[in-house]
């Protein structure tokens, strides 16, 4: 009689094979089987993801979430998957932005840090001290807005976070924050929407009230310098979403946006829905996605894999 072998004793080559058949789900379950099936994965470069997930955060003082927050995959339909335990105070914080497989995190005593749910991994931001922002504009920051960008390999980084009336940014290396040349922007409100293009190490920033936009870029390692200033019809509001290309890719519904409910509706499942943009018409996410935890805020995002 034959020698029993275990699971964990497969070939790696093998399984490889396995996780050339696996969705990007799939990959991310198996991995976590064993650690010789996490040991094998590396040799092994999974497809690009192309599926956003959406993520949604426990309220505060959810006492059924154990420090956990719940994932959607839309490829998955109606199923909802639960993150590794993130710690007792995960539902006091709040989520600012999204960049591929990271958050950024901001808690109750405005501390940043930049975390992978997947991975657990965490990367914890300087303290914002004075004279960047004076202590009595502190207050701002609750009605904060930011932009992370990350390089998955490196974990090269890049946050720029906006207080109404101030610009500030940090980056990998300089372990402190750093205002922005013409901080005070002056008047009531201050940007709603800003998109960094690393390519062009260039930010875009708009102001809702003024109806403008700014460039700063990023080439050097001194502080961003004004590239472009200009006036824009003045808008009504941003909704963070993510914008889906153009083509038919399992899962997910091709030229449609994916709004997560940023704003005063954040707790509304109401208002996270995709859009399609051809037929204008309004898809909501199946009730099982809500049922399971009382949830203070949702973000669609795009996890990948590194080796």
């Amino acid at each position: 009689m034959g020698m029993k072998l275990s699971w964990s004793e497969l070939c790696p080559d093998m399984l490889r094979c396995v996780y050339e058949r696996l969705s990007f789900t799939d990959l991310i379950r198996a991995k976590s089987v064993c650690s010789s099936w996490h040991s094998a994965s590396r040799g092994f470069l999974p497809k690009r993801n192309q599926n956003p997930w959406l993520i949604l955060f426990p309220s505060n003082g959810s006492h059924d979430s154990n420090g956990t927050c719940l994932f959607f995959v839309p490829e998955d339909k109606d199923k909802v998957y639960k993150t590794r335990d993130l710690g007792v105070d995960f539902a006091r914080i709040r989520c600012l932005a999204t960049y591929g497989s990271w958050l950024l995190m901001k808690d109750n005593l405005w501390n940043l840090n930049v975390l992978n749910p997947l991975t657990g991994e965490r990367i914890d931001l300087p303290a914002l001290t004075e004279p960047v922002v004076p202590e009595r504009f502190r207050p701002m920051l609750k009605s904060s807005l930011a932009c992370l960008w990350i390089d998955e390999k490196t974990k090269d980084y890049l946050v720029v976070w906006t207080m109404e009336h101030f610009l500030v940014f940090t980056k990998r290396g300089i372990n402190k924050w750093r205002g922005f040349s013409s901080n005070y922007v002056g008047g009531t409100t201050g940007y709603v929407q800003m998109v960094y293009d690393h390519k062009a190490q260039k930010l875009y920033a708009h102001r809702l009230c003024y109806g403008d936009i700014k460039i700063w870029c990023f080439c050097g390692d001194d502080e961003p310098q004004e590239v472009f200033e200009a006036e824009s019809a003045c808008l009504t509001g941003f909704n963070m979403g993510i914008t889906v290309v153009a083509k038919d890719i399992p899962g997910i519904k091709r030229n449609s946006i994916y709004f997560s409910g940023v704003g005063d509706g954040r707790e509304d499942p109401d208002n996270i829905f995709v859009f399609d943009l051809a037929t204008q018409n309004i898809q909501r996410l199946p009730q099982c996605v809500f049922s399971p935890i009382h949830f203070s805020d949702a973000r669609w995002f795009f996890p990948g894999l590194r080796n």
